[in-house]
């Protein structure tokens, strides 16, 4: 089984209504990836993963997603030029920012960005799925 069809709701016979519904989860930490995707996949999405920042916007931009979950730090290239290259194409993509940084100038420069929302680490699940689902029902 592969990374990817081991965070698919199919695989593990789910029915949610969440269904359909494909995230990129850009998290350079295995553990929090796993953790996520997995807490995810239970709720019905379907979760693909990248750990740096370009293969995160090569995915972000050439795939069919519904959501972005994007960490700021991550190797080859940070969270906010990953963010804002989403941005000059897919303009409209849902993005939720994960991070540890706690500090006021990173979450305001995170929304000025343009992301939808800014999550720090550690998080609770139900805050994450809440955000997801109202940025995903949106589109």
């Amino acid at each position: 089984m592969t990374e990817q069809e081991a965070y698919h709701p199919a695989a593990a016979g789910m029915q949610h209504d969440e269904e359909g519904v494909r995230i990129l989860l850009v998290e350079d930490d295995p553990a929090i990836a796993r953790l996520v995707a997995r807490g995810l996949a239970i709720h019905g999405y379907e979760v693909v993963t990248a750990e740096t920042g370009p293969d995160g916007l090569a995915l972000a931009t050439s795939e069919p997603v519904h959501l972005v979950l994007l960490d700021i730090e991550l190797p080859g290239k940070d969270g906010h030029a990953v963010l804002a290259g989403i941005r000059q194409v897919r303009p409209n993509l849902p993005v939720i920012m994960l991070t540890a940084r706690h500090d006021l100038s990173s979450k305001e420069a995170a929304l000025a960005g343009g992301a939808d929302a800014y999550l720090t680490k550690p998080f609770v699940l139900a805050d994450l799925l809440a955000t997801v689902r109202g940025l995903t029902r949106r589109g």
